[in-house]
């Protein structure tokens, strides 16, 4: 099973579409009709998230910034660990940016 966190975003219902319908589970924080697998999860709750996990399944942790996020994804990253599971891929979405954008340093 591959686990998408932030499925109602551009980034995880753009993915969640792209996978055979059987093989992902949507993390939303409520219900979102997506015509798939949904399961209500919150990462201010990361728990909700781990107990989706089984060893073998895969995660891609896919979020919005916000404060706390860092703390909040290393949380599911240990849950992920621990319920043995495949690497996480990830994203974190950044508002007002564009593909290809880079900081200004």
């Amino acid at each position: 099973m591959i686990v998408v966190t932030g499925a109602t975003g551009s980034i995880g219902r753009t993915l969640t579409g792209l996978l055979p319908r059987e093989e992902v589970v949507a993390v939303v924080r409520r219900p979102a009709g997506l015509g798939r697998a949904e399961a209500v999860a919150d990462f201010e709750r990361p728990e909700t998230i781990g107990r989706l996990l089984s060893p073998g399944d895969r995660l891609f942790l896919n979020s919005s910034l916000w404060p706390g996020v860092a703390d909040a994804q290393r949380a599911v990253i240990d849950l992920a660990a621990a319920a043995r599971t495949g690497p996480p891929g990830s994203t974190t979405s950044t508002p007002g940016t564009s593909p290809g954008w880079r900081p200004r340093c």
